[in-house]
Order: C-alpha cells, then sequence, then structure tokens
C-alpha cells in the first residue's frame, strides 16, 4: 500500500527587536560604546543589570527609530559581569558586558 503524504511548511516571520547590536570594547575598563538600529518606529527600553538580576541602569526611548550610538561610563559599578538588555515589542537582544 502506498500513501501519498504532502508537507508544507509553515513558519512564523521572525523581527529582530534591534538590528546590528554592537558593544565594544569588551572586555572594558567601564567606559565602553553601544550601537544598534531601530528599522520600525518603537518604544525601546535599555537595561543593565548585575548578575544578581539587580537592575543598575535603565533608560527608555519612545518612539525610536534609526541608527543609536551612545558612550557609557561605568567606572562607578564594582568590577564583574553585566547583562546588557534592549527591549522592543519584537523582543530582546542581551549581550553579556565585562567590568575588568
Amino acid at each position: 500500500i502506498t500513501i501519498p503524504v504532502c508537507v508544507q511548511k509553515i513558519g512564523i516571520k521572525e523581527t529582530a527587536a534591534v538590528n546590528a547590536f554592537n558593544l565594544y570594547p569588551n572586555p572594558t575598563n567601564g567606559n565602553f560604546t553601544v550601537t544598534f538600529d531601530v528599522p520600525a518606529k518603537e518604544d525601546v527600553a535599555i537595561t543593565v543589570t548585575d548578575i544578581t538580576g539587580r537592575v543598575v541602569y535603565g533608560e527608555a526611548l519612545k518612539a525610536y527609530t534609526g541608527k543609536y550610538t551612545k558612550d557609557y561610563d561605568f567606572n562607578h559599578l564594582d568590577r564583574g559581569i553585566y547583562m546588557f538588555s534592549i527591549r522592543t515589542a519584537n523582543g530582546v537582544v542581551t549581550k553579556r558586558v565585562i567590568l575588568n
């Protein structure tokens, strides 16, 4: 017996929260630059947390679109590992930053 089978792919179009997310230099002495691009106008939330999950920095960009570049000075923070997150309605991207 032969049974014909028809297979169709079903997918979900994924949209990145942001494009071209860069954080440098990393590891850092406390001063670093963050760049990313927001392809469509939307609210952006930037948070930095320590390894315990405590928020050490937060910033909100309302109805933002385009390229983002900012120099950060985190010399006041203890040396260690931090998580730099960018959240939009489309998701969240996170990079680890090491303060030496």
